[in-house]
């Protein structure tokens, strides 16, 4: 860097080694922050990519949504990644201790006013969890 730029050049693993570091202040802040009802879908959406490195509150998110509002919260549309990342965490966090949340929440995910047309899109990997949640909670 030229000097007197105010730019500094750091290695990767010092880059690495600061974004862990963001990552975990980040994470230790949500722990303490408590989860509040999001109005619609952008706000869902919003707090959705705050809490989804984070399993407890991303569970804590999505139970702050009766599953049957969740039709309502995404009238037109839910982005792909988040339907995918909700999907993971029904099959990582709900299904092995609350599968009864597991199949309400799925049972208002299908209710999506485009659901079937969002499935078509996902990927392989996401279409093998989504797979296997439904396998699991029709009790295979």
């Amino acid at each position: 860097a030229a000097a007197g730029s105010g730019h500094v050049v750091i290695g990767m693993q010092d880059a690495l080694e600061i974004a862990r570091e963001a990552r975990e202040a980040v994470q230790a802040k949500l722990q303490g922050e408590p989860i509040q009802l999001p109005a619609n879908s952008i706000e869902f959406e919003r707090a959705w990519k705050r809490v989804k490195g984070t399993p407890e509150k991303a569970q804590e998110l999505l139970s702050s949504i009766p599953p049957s509002k969740l039709p309502s919260y995404f009238k037109s549309d839910i982005e792909d990644d988040v339907l995918a990342a909700i999907i993971t965490c029904i099959e990582t966090s709900y299904l092995p201790s609350r599968p009864e949340d597991a199949s309400l929440l799925l049972s208002g995910l299908l209710a999506l006013p485009r659901f079937s047309i969002s499935i078509k899109l996902m990927g392989k990997k996401d279409k093998e969890a989504l797979s296997r949640v439904l396998t699991s909670l029709e009790g295979g």
